[in-house]
């Protein structure tokens, strides 16, 4: 390569450096600091109101469910499809526990979620605020 074609190169990454990044040929817009990329713990808090309303329910469906099945047993004593309601029982009472189970787990998790973000955000806005940029004042 020649000293031209150097020259030449640095030469485009500077006046494409100057025209400004774009990702995935998005609009240019002026870098005021000010991004609409933004976190709140909203959503984060609404789902784990979320999960721990379906973990309550959960409860209401098991004991709902075994009250259902203690009318229905009584009364089809000595037949060959109580069984099979049984086994069905069994089978439902394990789905709704694991679904309760999942849910007590995820209640904490996305808290954690939204207290994690929350101070990663606040911390890096603090960290970001003392960064000079060469050529660059705040509000430029």
């Amino acid at each position: 390569m020649t000293w031209n074609e150097w020259e030449q190169i640095k030469a485009d990454v500077a006046e494409r450096r100057s025209a400004g990044m774009t990702l995935d040929h998005a609009p240019e817009r002026k870098n005021d600091g000010e991004g609409d990329l933004n976190h709140s713990r909203g959503p984060w808090a609404r789902a784990a109101g979320a999960a721990s309303d379906l973990s309550r329910s959960m409860t209401t469906a098991k004991s709902d469910l075994d009250s259902a099945d203690k009318g229905v047993s009584a009364g089809l004593q000595g037949l060959a499809s109580l069984g099979s309601l049984t086994t069905v029982l069994a089978s439902w009472d394990e789905r709704l526990t694991a679904v309760q189970g999942e849910c007590r787990n995820l209640n904490p998790a996305l808290l954690g979620v939204s207290k994690t973000l929350g101070e990663v955000d606040g911390g890096l806005g603090k960290q970001s605020a003392g960064v000079r940029l060469p050529h660059h004042k705040i509000g430029e």
